[in-house]
This record gives structure tokens, C-alpha cells and sequence, in this order.
């Protein structure tokens, strides 16, 4: 029993090999399924406590000014997806053997639309915002995190696999580093500015871990099928018409 309990961790954590979703059977698929409902759960009970922190250390207009910059800011996150995460990983999932382009189709795609989504942030951010409470400050420092789109996408590559306690276990140790931070904000009575200016670094940290992390696996990336993902995407579009 004691055996099992300590190599429990290394099974969740293990990146898994190309081709694994065609050879999981039912108690594999149930198991990624638990992991999913129980990372998510440990995240929105931390959620809860991290929001509430927030909200109590910022000021009524401070908290409304940091809630209104990242719903702003998510916006153009969205533009940065579009439905190719998803294509990607049927394809990964279904041809293992060309899990290096799809991953590099997908990496290379994401992050080209990181930048221009970025680009578009920054520039419609004196547009539509009012610079009230530091808002073009918080806003422009959060748009950064749009860049990290790139390192986040190569978690899409352990979800084709079915080895969702990898990928998860980025956002549920990002959740805890955040309450963390948001803690010694609260007890440094920190700006919008402040929360801003920890988040950004925080998604930073995540994103290089997430590199690290795809590349201790073993995980190659090629460009040679730089346009399957697009291609993907147009034949979806015309079986639905």
C-alpha cells in the first residue's frame, strides 16, 4: 500500500508517449477524468480564498479597476485560440506518429496570434479604457501575459496523451504561488499596479516551468506542418456546412 501511495505521484506527473489515447482502456480514461474533477476542484476552492484576499486588500474602486483590466484583457486572450487547440489534439491523438508537427503547427500558430493579439490589446487599451485608478498602467502590464499563450499551448500535447496530471498540475500550483503572492500583497496594502506587476511575473514563472517541463518529457516540436492546423480547421468548417 505504502508502495503504491508513493509512486502515485510519479504516475499523474508522467508525461506519457505518443499514440497513448488509442491504447488507454476504460479505467485510464476514468482515472484522467478524476484527475480533471479533482485539480479543478483544489483550484476554484483556492479561487475563492485568493478573490476574497483581493478583494479585501483593494479598495471598492482599486478591485473594480483590477476586475474590469483582466475581463479586458481576457478578451483578446480568446483571439489567440479559435477553436486550433482543440483540432490539434484529435489530430495528435489520432496520427502519433505526426504529434511533433501538429505540436509545432499548433505552438507556431498560437503564438504568431499572441502577438498580434497583444498588439491589438495594447493599442485599443487608450481606446475603450478610462485612465482612472492606474487602469492603462494594470492594463498594459497584464497584456504581456497574452505572450504566453506559446508555452501554455504545449500542455495541449499531455491532453492528446490522456496524462491530464501534468498539464493540470501547472494550474493547480500556479493557484497556490498566487494565493501565496496575493498574501504578501495584502499584508504590503499593494496598488492595482502591484497585484498587476506579481500576475505578470507569476505567468512568466509558469510559462518557463511548462517549457522545462515539455522538454524534460521528451516532447519534439517540428514546423515542416507549420499549416496543418489551419487545415485542419477549414475542413471542420465545410463537413458543418
Amino acid at each position: 500500500m505504502l508502495t503504491r501511495a508513493m509512486a502515485l505521484p510519479r504516475r499523474l506527473l508522467h508525461g506519457g508517449t505518443a499514440g497513448d489515447a488509442g491504447l488507454a482502456g476504460g479505467r485510464h480514461i476514468v482515472s484522467n477524468v478524476l484527475v480533471q474533477l479533482t485539480a479543478r476542484t483544489i483550484t476554484l476552492c483556492v479561487s475563492v480564498v485568493t478573490v476574497s484576499l483581493t478583494a479585501r486588500t483593494l479598495d471598492p474602486n482599486g478591485y473594480g479597476v483590477w476586475s474590469g483590466v483582466s475581463s479586458f484583457v481576457a478578451l483578446f486572450s480568446v483571439l489567440t485560440d479559435l477553436g486550433f487547440t482543440t483540432a490539434a489534439m484529435q489530430r495528435m491523438a489520432a496520427e502519433p506518429e505526426r504529434e511533433s508537427e501538429w505540436l509545432g503547427a499548433l505552438a507556431g500558430a498560437r503564438t504568431a496570434m499572441s502577438l498580434a493579439a497583444t498588439v491589438a490589446c495594447v493599442v485599443c487599451i487608450p481606446l475603450f479604457l478610462t485612465n482612472q485608478g492606474d487602469s492603462y498602467a494594470a492594463a498594459l502590464i497584464l497584456a504581456t501575459t497574452i505572450l504566453s499563450t506559446g508555452a501554455a499551448t504545449l500542455m495541449a500535447v499531455f491532453q492528446s496523451r490522456l496524462r491530464s496530471g501534468l498539464a493540470l498540475s501547472f494550474t493547480v500550483l500556479q493557484s497556490f504561488v498566487w494565493l501565496g503572492a496575493v498574501t504578501f500583497l495584502a499584508i504590503a496594502h499593494a496598488s492595482v499596479v502591484g497585484f498587476a506587476i506579481a500576475y505578470t511575473l507569476l505567468i512568466a514563472l509558469t510559462s518557463l516551468c511548462q517549457l522545462l517541463a515539455t522538454r524534460r518529457s521528451g516532447v519534439t516540436m517540428r514546423t515542416a506542418g507549420a499549416c496543418r492546423v489551419g487545415e485542419v480547421m477549414s475542413r471542420r468548417q465545410v463537413v458543418s456546412k
